[in-house]
């Protein structure tokens, strides 16, 4: 049983550090990194114009609308698009770049 396990902790190790995982890993990271990274950027933003200009987020837009509800707004529907935008991406490249990993693995016969 030890052996068993110790053989499965030494080719977990092994992945690790193999290329086509790490190339997988970084696929799937660096968009997400980027988009949270814009995403955040973007409702900071919105409170630092929430706090400091005031008479701004107040502007009426549109009847009821104003500049601080609109910027709101739109924080959702860009998470949204970039929701969206992520699903296509793995669809594209991640689903892609895991089914080599997968298939480099069964080749290997450690899937």
């Amino acid at each position: 049983m030890h052996r068993d396990i110790d053989a499965r902790a030494a080719a977990l190790q092994q992945l690790q550090t193999d290329d086509a995982l790490l190339r997988l890993r970084a696929v799937r990271r660096r968009p997400i990194f980027v988009m949270v990274g814009a995403i955040f950027s973007l409702y900071v933003l919105e409170i630092l114009l929430a706090n400091e200009a005031v008479g701004f987020m107040a502007v009426s837009v549109a009847g009821p609308l104003n500049v601080g509800l609109t910027l709101s707004l739109l924080q959702c529907v860009t998470t949204a698009c970039a929701i969206r935008w992520y699903a296509r991406h793995a669809q594209r490249v991640v689903d892609p770049e895991a089914a080599r990993v997968r298939a480099l693995l069964r080749d290997r016969g450690q899937a």
